[in-house]
């Protein structure tokens, strides 16, 4: 099995089944704006996995374990806490290891996530989009390394310091940078 697509399904059981932790082929999963309840489980096992869909749910609890995925090229997990949710967790545990240099999109809007932003040079993302977050410390410098980027979304959190001022130059591509509400000078 490779794919599964059950989004905006509203009668699905409240929790992910743990059996979903088996299916080490999978490519592809779509299970968002399903109501889905509780911890999400490790995706660990599924080695393949480059495409996760999870958002506008109320999972609860860590973010799950993704150090073996390092196909992924996309995953949203966002809008956990609008729904009664939100998963937490320190950033720069799960992303910053250099593992992820597949991943292009990550959103991860309106849950819990703490800690701060570091790594960027490791990664090579089109879309980051954190906004809503518990998130604070400088924005780095090295952000602006990253001229891929189309959509950075760093507003609603606790971010201070100055914003960085080089390397906005060689973005051509970006169409959307947002870092309102939070605590920064520049």
């Amino acid at each position: 099995l490779r794919y599964i697509v059950a989004a905006w399904n509203t009668n699905l059981d409240d929790q992910l089944p743990s059996s979903f932790q088996n299916l080490v082929n999978l490519q592809w999963l779509h299970i968002n704006d399903s109501f889905l309840t509780g911890e999400m489980h490790s995706f660990a096992r599924m080695g393949d996995l480059r495409t996760l869909w999870a958002n506008d749910n109320a999972f609860s609890g860590q973010i799950p374990d993704f150090s073996n995925n390092t196909r992924l090229r996309n995953i949203d997990l966002s809008q956990q806490r609008l729904n009664g949710g939100g998963l937490t967790g320190d950033w720069g545990q799960y992303w910053n290891n250099g593992s992820f240099t597949n991943l292009i999109a990550l959103r991860a809007t309106f849950n819990n996530i703490t800690g701060t932003l570091h790594g960027f040079d490791k990664l090579n993302l089109k879309v980051f989009n954190v906004d809503g977050n518990d998130m604070n410390g400088s924005i780095p410098p090295s952000i602006t390394s990253n001229n891929r980027l189309i959509i950075l979304g760093l507003g609603w959190n606790e971010f201070s310091g100055q914003i960085p001022q080089v390397g906005w130059d060689k973005h051509y591509s970006t169409r959307y940078i947002r870092m309102q509400d939070n605590n920064l000078e520049g």
